[in-house]
């Protein structure tokens, strides 16, 4: 079995504000550990097989040896030149749309909510492709539950092979198809893990910083902060194995190009 997240990756002026809040999400990690074996970083020396930045748009479990059939059944949705030059395009965030969700093991991921203009198409995109790969996915009901979970947990990209993989994770991809599909469906960045108290008090930093740029009013002595709001596009697609925490780790395939918006 294999954790598959389908990705879009985002421009460079988003993996650079993604960055920075995981900067700062680490050094309150450093400070008051979380219950997590591991965290999300997104250094430089991470890329070849890191963690990707990116907006999620879905992901499953499926069997090794039907990876190739499935990435076939993907390549055409991403060929509809016309239907993704419109729905890929005219992302927005703001810095101050930061959220928090419990991931479970006492563990709160930190994310930026991305606002879609076209969100209603974007949920239909998702939910032709889910009704094309349902073949491949596999399903919790459909199998004994422990016996799953043990194998599921060798489904993961893995730094070392005794790296501890969270239960709100492995619940997160198993679940996927029927519970972030549709009117569940909300695009968004994740940005970092941490204890709840310390995910809490970002989220407030981040919303006061905003407050006091909107005034006027910002402390110059404070650690300077880059640009607070974005409009982008999304100019390539990945098909990734999944890490920890919903980590996009290693790349297997990847659009981008002549149908993908420039």
């Amino acid at each position: 079995m294999i954790a598959i997240n389908i990705a879009l990756f985002l421009p460079e002026q988003v993996v650079s504000l993604a960055k920075e809040l995981n900067s700062l999400v680490r050094e309150t990690y450093h400070n008051d550990p979380p219950a997590t074996k591991s965290i999300i970083t997104f250094e430089d020396d991470h890329i070849k097989q890191g963690h990707h930045p990116h907006v999620t748009l879905f992901q499953c479990f499926i069997e090794r040896n039907n990876l190739n059939s499935f990435i076939d059944t993907v390549n055409p949705f991403f060929e509809e030149e016309e239907r993704i030059n419109k729905i890929f395009k005219d992302f927005h965030l703001e810095r101050s749309n930061v959220i928090s969700n419990n991931m479970g093991d006492n563990n709160y991921v930190l994310s930026l909510s991305v606002k879609v203009p076209h969100l209603e198409e974007l949920r239909k995109f998702q939910t032709d492709l889910k009704k094309e790969i349902d073949k491949f996915i596999i399903k919790e009901e459909e199998n004994n539950k422990e016996v799953l979970k043990e194998a599921l947990k060798e489904a993961f990209f893995k730094d070392s092979n005794d790296e501890y993989i969270e239960d709100g994770t492995l619940s997160y991809v198993l679940n996927f198809h029927k519970s972030k599909t549709n009117q569940r469906f909300h695009p968004h960045i994740t940005v970092g893990v941490g204890q709840k108290s310390a995910i809490d008090h970002m989220i407030l930093e981040e919303k006061l910083f905003a407050q006091q740029q909107q005034e006027g009013n910002v402390n110059r002595k404070k650690k300077k902060k880059k640009s607070t709001s974005f409009t982008f596009s999304i100019d390539k697609i990945g098909i990734c194995q999944i890490g920890n925490h919903g980590t996009c780790r290693d790349i297997i395939k990847l659009y981008g190009g002549e149908h993908l918006p420039e």
